[in-house]
């Protein structure tokens, strides 16, 4: 027994069929939105924490290393006529 062709030549999807699929696909897009969202958010939260973790550092041995060329004291100890911040 042959499979029915139809004479026609109708293969394709109508036009309601195409509308309920992208409404489907755009529906399905929304809750995964929002499902991603709040990780994306926390995501975000951890790399600036991890950003100013990163500048702390960095002041803290730019501090340092200004310390060690004067006599282990830090800018608020110096005077101005020496390089620092005291007055």
């Amino acid at each position: 027994m042959k499979p029915s062709i139809s004479k026609s030549g109708e293969r394709g999807l109508t036009r309601n069929e195409v509308v309920m699929v992208l409404v489907l696909i755009g529906f399905v897009g929304w809750i995964y939105s929002f499902a991603i969202l709040p990780w994306l958010q926390a995501s975000k939260r951890h790399d600036q924490r991890i950003q100013c973790i990163s500048n702390l550092k960095q002041m803290s041995m730019a501090f340092r290393a200004w310390a060690t060329d004067h006599n282990n004291k830090y800018p608020m100890a110096v005077s101005v006529a020496n390089g620092g911040a005291m007055e």
